[in-house]
């Protein structure tokens, strides 16, 4: 399985097994660690993990208005 594609199934996977967003980054950073992935690969599970993150924080500051 190429990088590319290994890294659409961990997220497919991760969002198949979430009911929050919370539940989501959690399931795809512990997939992260647990997967051989390279260099490039964990970044963009970074950037996108933390991009999730900040996503919910703008949602639940909107909320609160």
């Amino acid at each position: 399985m190429s990088g590319g594609a290994a890294l659409k199934y961990h997220i497919q996977r991760a969002l198949e097994r979430s009911h929050s967003i919370s539940d989501f980054t959690q399931s795809l950073e512990l997939s992260a660690k647990k997967s051989k992935f390279s260099n490039a690969t964990m970044q963009k599970i970074e950037e996108i993990t933390q991009g999730v993150k900040s996503a919910k924080r703008i949602l639940q500051s909107k909320r609160k208005r």
